[in-house]
């Protein structure tokens, strides 16, 4: 049985810059994933460290259903790219969101090999732009 961890984004710092065009090679995103996300407003504050090769910060693809309610795919990039976006929904109203759910972490523990898995709740509030 995994961990329960909470994680919290603080979706303001996040939602601080809108990508409009995604910039290729910079971020390792698989085709169905860019299928998934091509209809979403994209936010982001992720970078690429090129003396590192790795990629840091946060990604929110925002889908807009019936009313106030909203679903996202939340990217959190921790040195290589998070290719599966945790799956987050919620509502927003008067420019103001909040949104959670689950991530399932796979890991693999060393130096037995043994496979891990940890669940973390993620909770999303802040402002859209």
């Amino acid at each position: 049985m995994g961990r329960h961890n909470i994680i919290h984004v603080p979706a303001i710092a996040l939602l601080a810059m809108v990508l409009s065009v995604t910039r290729g090679g910079t971020l390792d995103a698989s085709e169905d994933e860019c299928e998934r996300t091509a209809q979403m407003r994209v936010y982001s504050n992720a970078s690429f460290i090129e003396a590192a090769g790795d990629v840091v910060g946060y990604e929110l693809a925002v889908q807009r259903r019936e009313g106030t309610s909203i679903d996202a795919l939340l990217y959190f990039y921790e040195g290589v790219p998070n290719k599966d976006g945790i799956s987050v929904s919620g509502h927003i109203a008067g420019g103001k969101l909040a949104m959670e759910g689950d991530w399932v972490e796979h890991l693999i523990e060393q130096p037995s090999n043994k496979e891990v898995v940890e669940t973390h709740h993620v909770t999303v509030n802040g402002t859209l732009d």
